[in-house]
């Protein structure tokens, strides 16, 4: 199903830069939070989450097939867009409120997807598997090869110091 869109609808928004000609603080988020303290702020929305109401939507969510993680990312979003605490302290508390969602779900018995599947970038899968193919290999060098041993000036010759960035001359 194709939507039509006439020229006019298509470019019918809002000036670019408008955002910044409103008055500042008139967004909750831009006015001093309710929460200062972190923990405060967590006790706050694991108060929500432990809700019977709160538990209720997040069950259903996770039923639906919404990753957990997903969950408490739109929880804690919210809780910021809404003025309740800083955006440092958003991602101050998403690690514990993820784990009390988790915690929830799993005293429910309901089965749901820890996290959102993401798009592997091919580089950074293709460095891991020439990392496991030399791991099976026996190319990586053991842990114990790899401590820093303590090299003194004296050991440093000439060449290895007057190249380089760093080098001396």
């Amino acid at each position: 199903m194709a939507i039509n869109l006439t020229e006019s609808e298509m470019f019918d928004g809002p000036i670019p830069g408008s955002s910044l000609t409103g008055e500042l603080g008139a967004e909750k988020h831009e006015r001093p939070p309710v929460y200062t303290d972190p923990v405060e702020a967590f006790d706050f929305v694991a108060n929500g989450i432990l809700s019977e109401d709160g538990a209720e939507k997040i069950s259903l969510s996770a039923q639906l097939g919404v990753p957990a993680e997903l969950i408490a990312r739109s929880i804690i979003v919210t809780g910021w867009a809404e003025g309740y605490y800083s955006i440092d302290t958003m991602i101050l508390i998403f690690q514990p409120v993820f784990g009390i969602i988790m915690k929830l779900l799993d005293k429910a018995g309901i089965k749901y997807e820890k996290l959102a599947l993401r798009k592997m970038d091919s580089k950074v899968q293709a460095a891991l598997d020439e990392l496991e193919r030399m791991n099976k290999e026996d190319l990586l060098p053991e842990k114990e090869d790899m401590e820093d041993e303590e090299v003194s000036d004296e050991e440093v010759t000439e060449e290895e110091t007057s190249t380089g960035l760093m080098g001396r001359r």
